[in-house]
């Protein structure tokens, strides 16, 4: 029965502390083979990536820590890539294939010196660089983010060591199936990571465009994004990125004494709005009382321009909209009738209309909510 020193212990605790490191997808490999040697000696060390069980790409890690990739450009020049008939000869991937055991296996457990040399694979990968075994590990994982740059979806794993005679030992193999299940769980551990860090960039994309401030309880600034600064900066004078302008602190700290005696904002909190130059800049506050910090949305809008189209957005019918127009420009019934080529009788009948949806009485109250609900006028 194999058993393990003390000092193999002590390099397991060193190398599970340098594995479970943050790490993204991406250097996942490098920083692997990087650890894999210290605690198994080998040559050479080989981090595979297969998709239906047919080798994609091999990443190398060299002794002298340089990281390589078999696949069109090799580190030897006699070594050149291989096919996927020449990958499925591979004594322990073909093993992999029809049992799926994942466990530690040597290529000299399933054929002797004779056999191996007959490969192709041998051939091609191992003899130009001066391998004669390998030691191999596989796991299965369902991929759920972009996990190399040349392949997007891998379904199973393999991390090999080689050496220049047949010298595995089993405390090698207890080594690595020891740490198999850890390695297994790093990778998926950098697969969240990449998973975390692309949902945090388009969080940031979506608060960038929006135009956000983050406050804390009391009002100060946690966080401003550049477009917010630039909206403040055009129409408010803005000191600094971390002072906000005193007429905005002011109607914050009027919001939040609102929000903390009645204890719901939502009805109470109008927007605050800030014309310039035919544009406006509509500032709205959102609390998080259970995180107590509020949010700031700013949003720029261009005037609405008045027309018979925009009257159709506060719920008109086409006909209605057109009657509403015209009557905003002092036209008489008669006047709209002839325009629109319908008689006197209907544009009266359309008024009517407009004033029950509107719940006024006159033509100027009709014209004034309109006007109000277009935001044109306060």
């Amino acid at each position: 029965m194999t058993t393990l020193t003390h000092k193999d212990f002590q390099k397991i605790s060193e190398f599970l502390i340098e594995l479970y490191k943050p790490c993204s997808v991406k250097n996942f490999p490098g920083q692997l083979l990087s650890i894999i040697p210290k605690i198994v000696a080998s040559e050479i060390t080989i981090f595979t990536y297969m998709d239906s069980l047919i080798e994609t790409d091999i990443r190398v890690f060299t002794p002298n820590n340089s990281p390589h990739y078999f696949t069109s450009v090799d580190i030897v020049d006699q070594a050149v890539p291989l096919t996927s008939e020449e990958c499925r000869q591979h004594p322990v991937v073909s093993y992999y294939s029809k049992t799926l055991d994942g466990c530690a296996h040597k290529v000299s457990d399933f054929m002797n010196e004779a056999q191996l040399y007959q490969l192709e694979y041998y051939g091609k990968f191992l003899h130009p660089l001066g391998q004669e075994d390998e030691l191999c590990m596989t796991f299965h994982t369902n991929s759920i983010a972009q996990v190399s740059q040349f392949n997007s979806s891998p379904i199973h794993v393999a991390i090999s060591v080689t050496r220049e005679q047949r010298s595995f030992t089993e405390r090698d193999r207890l080594i690595l199936n020891l740490l198999r299940p850890h390695v297994l769980q790093a990778y998926l551990n950098a697969q969240m990571f990449a998973q975390m860090e692309q949902t945090l960039a388009q969080s940031n994309q979506a608060l960038e465009q929006a135009g956000t401030i983050i406050l804390s309880g009391d009002g100060k600034v946690k966080l401003l994004t550049q477009r917010a600064w630039k909206l403040l900066h055009c129409y408010f004078s803005l000191p600094s990125q971390s002072q906000l302008p005193e007429k905005l602190q002011g109607w914050i700290r009027y919001q939040i004494s609102k929000f903390a005696q009645q204890g719901n904002i939502s009805s109470q909190c109008l927007p605050l709005q800030v014309e310039q130059s035919g544009r406006r800049l509509t500032i709205r506050l959102i609390p998080n009382p259970d995180k107590e910090q509020y949010l700031l949305l700013l949003e720029e809008q261009q005037f609405e321009s008045f027309s018979a189209a925009s009257l159709e957005l506060i719920g008109l019918t086409k006909r209605e909209a057109e009657v509403l127009f015209w009557t905003a420009k002092d036209k008489s019934n008669a006047e709209i009738a002839q325009l629109l080529g319908c008689s006197t009788g209907t544009v009266r009948k359309h008024l009517e209309h407009i004033y029950e949806k509107l719940g006024v009485q006159t033509r100027t109250a009709a014209v004034m909510l309109a006007l109000e609900r277009l935001g044109l006028i306060k």
